[in-house]
């Protein structure tokens, strides 16, 4: 299987944009350390998105959902990209496809 194209939701890039300056500001390393895991499993996910865990509330294949730090990163798969449509801790769920 091929590596799909990674495409960023408005909102996933406001929710990680708040998420890295939280780190900041207690650690400018932390921050970084931050990104580069996301990145790497969002990396991942595109090149076996269907080995990601499908979406609990909504009964549709191509929703899935990598994990990282407590994170929970909803992504759908389409035939050529995936598309990342948000990112938040596992309790503080608002998220609807």
């Amino acid at each position: 299987m091929h590596k799909l194209q990674i495409v960023l939701s408005h909102r996933f890039e406001i929710e990680l944009q708040n998420i890295l300056e939280f780190y900041f500001e207690r650690s400018p390393q932390a921050a970084e350390n931050f990104y580069l895991g996301l990145s790497k499993k969002i990396k991942d996910a595109a090149l076996l998105p269907y080995a990601c865990r499908k979406n609990q509330k909504l009964n549709d294949e191509a929703i899935r959902e990598a994990i990282f730090r407590g994170y929970i990163i909803p992504f759908r798969i389409a035939d050529d990209h995936i598309k990342i449509l948000s990112i938040f801790k596992h309790n503080l769920s608002d998220f609807r496809a």
